[in-house]
């Protein structure tokens, strides 16, 4: 890492810092060893989907705030969809019967 690098916190490593939580209460939480927590925190290892569920679930988080898509940020607000529209505005594939 260069000097002028500076690291972005993760955030799952920041929802338990901001509410106190020690690494191991959180695995006394979520039943994932706090060594695990901490290389999922340092970026070490990526957990699977149901581990992150769980884990998102026992902190009390939406699954996407501690486990964002990668370039999304997890602060921003999520568009929302105008009631009684269709969450598709694909056309249908005119191939189909």
């Amino acid at each position: 890492m260069k000097a002028t690098d500076t690291p972005v916190i993760h955030p799952l490593r920041k929802w338990r810092r901001d509410r106190g939580i020690t690494l191991l209460e959180a695995s006394g939480l979520t039943g994932v060893h706090a060594s695990a927590l901490s290389r999922i925190e340092r970026r070490q290892i990526n957990p699977r989907p149901m581990t992150k569920v769980a884990i998102a679930r026992a902190l009390g988080a939406p699954v996407g705030r501690l486990f964002p898509a990668p370039g999304a940020d997890p602060l921003a607000p999520r568009p929302r969809r105008k009631p009684g529209r269709p969450a598709s505005s694909r056309p249908a594939d005119p191939q189909t019967p």
